[in-house]
């Protein structure tokens, strides 16, 4: 038995949420199916779910950066009003859901260097609309999934509280795996003020190298597995090392 092997052989099986993107779904072990649309059929042994894009995202891609802020400056109401616009139509899709075992809301706030709007939106409408739209996602029976890039800081703690699981703690870069292992260092810094399960620990910028693998693995010893549903960042842009990682870990029975 190989050392990888034995250190691992203390954990139980590991939940899968893999963003596919255009990988095909029967090549991988994965638990949690995210759909394109609400069209699907029965799929066994998976947890189905979709992703709906935020209030925040949307106005943005409405407004542009720039007026976004601008708007937020310059005439506080106006882009209130406008949000809410945003916040009702988000509630009034997932009113229509049925059947879905969670369902992901996306909705960046935040770089890694911090959340990119004011202290005052995020602490008032961005939350109390994370509050309604979670809420919302119980009520027709899902599991209510969030996926925010960037570090929220501070807030972690609130939204922690608001959703079921976080995804996927995008909080430092990790273009190497030197970079990746600082990345786990910084997310377990916050383990003790998250109260959600968290979705991540795959990091795709390392899947053109074999060390996709032994960072996952990485990640999994040093988190110790409390609340995690193993998940990648990002949509994968290489298939096969993903799909050999996920071999490895089925392997080692970690998956």
């Amino acid at each position: 038995m190989r050392m990888a092997e034995i250190r691992v052989s203390r954990l139980r099986r590991i939940p899968v949420f893999l963003v596919l993107g255009d990988m095909p779904t029967e090549l991988v072990f994965n638990d949690y199916i995210l759909l394109p649309d609400v069209s699907y059929g029965k799929i066994e042994r998976k947890k189905v779910g979709i992703t709906i894009m935020g209030p925040t995202e949307r106005l943005l891609h409405r407004l542009g950066f720039k007026y976004m802020i601008s708007l937020m400056i310059k005439d506080k109401s106006r882009f209130i009003s406008l949000f809410r616009r945003e916040v009702d139509d988000v509630l009034s899709t997932i009113g229509q859901l049925k059947n879905l075992d969670f369902i992901m809301i996306s909705d960046d706030a935040a770089w890694y260097g911090g959340p990119l709007y004011p202290k005052w939106f995020i602490k008032g409408p961005y939350l109390e609309a994370h509050r309604q739209i979670a809420e919302k996602i119980r009520s027709v029976g899902s599991q209510a999934f969030l996926h925010a890039d960037g570090n929220y800081g501070e807030y972690f703690r609130e939204l922690s509280s608001i959703w079921d699981v976080l995804h996927p703690l995008d909080i430092y870069p990790r273009g190497s795996y030197i970079e990746f292992k600082e990345w786990v260092d910084r997310a377990l810094s916050l383990k003790e003020i998250i109260e959600s399960k968290i979705a991540s620990g795959i990091p795709l910028e390392l899947c053109n190298t074999k060390l996709v693998a032994e960072a996952t693995i990485y990640f999994l010893l040093r988190w110790k597995e409390e609340g995690i549903i193993l998940s990648n960042f990002h949509p994968p842009m290489c298939r096969i090392n993903i799909v050999k990682m996920f071999r490895e870990l089925r392997r080692l029975g970690l998956s």
